[in-house]
């Protein structure tokens, strides 16, 4: 399975990046990135906040560190976005093999 690249994996790794032309023809034909569990195509991010002991950290403090995680707006699933956007992906290819 390969892994979808992102333009930020892209600048990670130091390769020159073109920002293509977006249109809103593009936008408008383009595939959702869904919930798996309801469908809905509106989705949010939110924040997992862990507590890292403080002599875990080897700091005076504990420690706070925000977690990004997508949700789902309408029925809060958590969301892998990897996966919710290969299954978007092969939606489009499936579309585009129908033509």
């Amino acid at each position: 399975m390969s892994k979808i690249r992102t333009l930020g994996d892209m600048q990670n790794q130091g390769q020159q990046i073109q920002q293509p032309q977006i249109t809103e023809e593009m936008v408008n034909s383009a595939e959702n990135v869904e919930c798996p569990d309801c469908g809905s195509f509106y989705i949010i991010q939110a924040f997992n906040y862990k507590l890292i002991n403080k002599f875990v950290v080897g700091a005076p403090q504990d420690t706070v560190v925000p977690i990004p995680v997508s949700r789902c707006m309408d029925c809060l699933t958590v969301i892998d976005m990897e996966t919710a956007i290969k299954d978007a992906a092969d939606r489009a290819s499936a579309k585009k093999n129908q033509e």
